[in-house]
């Protein structure tokens, strides 16, 4: 819905060319064409008032600190009609671990101390875009040309993103998960 913020945890720059191959190879299975910006939708949620934003990002930011960073794992693809972008995705389907609903868990309760309703009520989605405008999706082609469990990629980052309108977003806020505690202890000699 545009105006809504969405949580995104996204992998390090270093990983991008490696996520480009696997998308590539199943664009030569299914056509369509790469999805740019590849990353897990934490959470969603309207803003109820823009002068909040800076009090989100610090508690997010606080909350994410001691988070390690975390790989995640395609169970299976799936195609999704999505009425909204106006086109058929393909999308892997991840696997939900501990840590996944560890950074889940500290997103919702990060939004409710400031008093914001995700849309997500329970873990965040299981969908990580990989092609978009895919004409056809054949299962059993996929079950032959590509195996499962696959490593994707380690959650290094968490995205606020804005929806402006369909393909159209505002970034507005980019944070680093574990940040190790520097200490204020001075050596001398």
């Amino acid at each position: 819905m545009p105006g809504d913020i969405c949580i995104l945890a996204e992998p390090s720059p270093g990983e991008i060319a490696e996520i480009r191959q696997r998308q590539r190879a199943l664009q030569t299975l299914f056509g369509g064409r790469l999805h740019e910006r590849v990353h897990l939708t934490c959470q969603r949620f309207a803003l109820p008032d823009e002068s909040i934003l800076p009090q989100i990002i610090e508690c997010l930011d606080a909350r994410l600190a001691t988070l390690p960073p975390f790989p995640l794992t395609s169970v299976s693809l799936v195609a999704v009609d999505a009425p909204f972008w106006q086109t058929r995705l393909l999308r892997w389907q991840i696997e939900v671990t501990e840590d996944l609903r560890n950074l889940s868990a500290q997103i919702r309760k990060g939004l409710a101390a400031i008093n914001v309703t995700p849309h997500f009520r329970t873990a965040s989605s299981r969908l990580v875009t990989a092609l978009e405008d895919v004409s056809a999706f054949n299962p059993v082609c996929e079950s032959k040309d590509v195996t499962f469990p696959q490593y994707l990629f380690t959650v290094h980052q968490i995205v606020l993103s804005k929806i402006l309108a369909p393909r159209e977003f505002e970034i507005l806020a980019t944070i680093q998960i574990y940040k190790p505690k520097t200490s204020n202890l001075k050596l001398t000699t």
